[in-house]
């Protein structure tokens, strides 16, 4: 299960924002199965500038983005894309779960031991 702890906050030119306190329960890259990075969308945790951050990649109208979340430096979104990102979580969360349930239910039926003979 993956948490994340936003503040909502007004920004000085009146926007609502989220600061991002803490993430907790996102995979590092090096973890997830390759089926899962191979396509979109995708999160994952990573080391940018000496920062944790969850790197949220999908598509917006074709092209591809990247959002990074930093719950280090105090790090602020605006209320719009973060209603999209956390639509993003939801699907890439969906996609990981999928592929996790496939690999186990492959692992359940592919164990054993074979001899050849030629």
């Amino acid at each position: 299960m993956i948490k994340i702890r936003t503040k909502k906050v007004i920004s000085k030119n009146g926007a609502k924002m989220r600061e991002i306190l803490d993430i907790e329960g996102v995979m590092d890259q090096k973890d997830l199965p390759v089926a899962y990075l191979t396509g979109l969308p995708q999160f994952y945790m990573e080391v940018v500038q000496g920062y944790n951050v969850c790197t949220v990649h999908n598509l917006s109208e074709g092209d591809m983005y990247t959002i990074h979340l930093c719950c280090s430096s105090r790090h602020l979104i605006e209320e719009g894309d973060w209603q999209e990102t956390l639509g993003n979580l939801r699907e890439a969360g969906e996609k990981l779960h999928t592929i996790r349930k496939d690999i186990k239910k492959k692992g359940k039926s592919w164990k054993g031991e074979e001899t050849v003979t030629i």
